[in-house]
C-alpha cells in the first residue's frame, strides 16, 4: 500500500502465492506416489511450492504493519484496526467451522466423500488449532488442514497493534531483527532438544513468526525510503 492505495506489484505476488499453494495441494498433497523420473520431478516442485503459505506470511506481515505505521497516531488506533479485522475475519472464519462441525457430520450420512469431523472444537474456536496440532504431531481432517495458518495469522493482528504502537520505527526494527533470531533458535531447539518433526515446527506458532516479522520489516524499510521500495523492488526483480 501507497498511503492508503493499493501496490499492484503486490497483487501479482499474492497471484503468484496462491498458484504455488494451489500446486502444492494438488500435487504434493494427493496419496498417489510417483513413479518415475517425471513425476518424481513434478512431485518434488509440488512440495516446494509450500513456500507459497511463506510467501502470504510476508504479504500479511508488511501489508498489516504499514496499516498499523500509518495510522499509529490515531486516538482510535486499537479500535479501529481490531474491529475492522473482526468483521472482515470471523464472520467467513466462524461459518466455515460451523459447516464442518455442524452440517458436515449430517451429510457424512449421505454424501460419501464428506468425512465426519471429530476434534477438539475449542482449539478451533479459539484461533487455537495450531497448538492442538502441535501438541498432537499431525493435522486433523482434510477439512481443517490449512486452518493452523489462519490461526498464526489471527494471533499476529491481536498481538501486534501493542507492539507498533509502543515502538519507535528505530526500536522496531530490532524488535523486528530480534523476532527473526529468536524463532530460528526456537526452531532448532524444537527439532535438536526435543526432538519435533517438521511439521510440529511448521504450525508451531514461533516457529513461522519470523517470515511475519520479515514482512514487518519490509514495511518499515519502504516507509523509511520515501516509498521507492516498491519501484525498486520491480525493477531488479521484474
Amino acid at each position: 500500500m501507497n498511503n492508503g492505495r493499493r501496490l499492484a506489484v503486490l497483487d501479482g505476488i499474492r497471484g503468484i502465492a496462491i498458484i504455488m499453494v494451489l500446486c502444492h495441494h494438488a500435487i504434493s498433497m494427493s496419496y498417489a506416489e510417483p513413479t518415475c523420473l517425471i513425476e518424481r520431478i513434478i512431485y518434488k516442485i509440488g512440495f516446494y511450492c509450500r513456500t507459497g503459505v511463506d510467501l502470504f506470511f510476508v504479504l500479511s506481515g508488511f501489508l498489516i504493519t504499514g496499516i498499523l505505521l500509518r495510522s499509529k497516531e490515531s486516538p482510535r488506533y486499537y479500535q479501529n484496526f481490531y474491529l475492522r479485522r473482526t468483521l472482515r475475519i470471523f464472520p467467513l472464519y466462524y461459518l466455515y467451522i460451523s459447516l464442518v462441525f455442524f452440517v458436515f457430520p449430517i451429510l457424512s450420512k449421505y454424501i460419501w466423500f464428506i468425512e465426519k469431523v471429530s476434534v477438539d472444537q475449542i482449539w478451533y474456536w479459539t484461533y487455537l488449532a495450531n497448538f492442538k496440532m502441535f501438541i498432537d504431531k499431525y493435522a486433523p481432517r482434510i477439512y481443517l488442514w490449512h486452518i493452523w495458518s489462519l490461526c498464526i495469522e489471527e494471533q499476529f493482528y491481536f498481538i501486534w497493534p501493542p507492539i507498533v504502537g509502543l515502538f519507535s520505527i528505530k526500536n522496531m526494527k530490532r524488535v523486528l531483527v530480534g523476532i527473526i533470531f529468536l524463532c530460528l533458535g526456537i526452531r532448532i531447539l524444537l527439532k535438536l532438544v526435543y526432538n519435533c518433526n517438521n511439521f510440529q515446527i511448521n504450525v508451531f506458532t514461533f516457529g513461522r513468526f519470523d517470515i511475519l516479522a520479515l514482512g514487518g520489516l519490509l514495511a518499515i524499510l519502504y516507509k523509511n525510503s520515501n516509498h521507492n521500495f516498491a519501484y525498486k523492488f520491480k525493477r531488479n526483480v521484474f
